[in-house]
């Protein structure tokens, strides 16, 4: 069997591909959870908007009788 050359270059470069796909990685994630937390709180606001409407409606008045 051969014995393996290691060659320092491609080290260096595998070390840098490395990093970089996990500081790609952690930039998503931050994004997604970024986007889900501004998309939950929109979500909240529009929904607290339709109760007030709700409650702002006139009850249903029963006959006297």
């Amino acid at each position: 069997m051969k014995p393996k050359h290691n060659n320092p270059k491609t080290d260096v470069f595998r070390v840098l591909f490395r990093s970089k796909t996990k500081i790609f990685l952690l930039i998503c994630v931050f994004v997604i959870s970024v986007f889900g937390i501004l998309l939950s709180n929109w979500l909240m606001t529009s929904q607290t908007a339709f109760a007030k409407i709700d409650l702002l409606q006139p009850a249903p008045t029963q006959p006297q009788g």
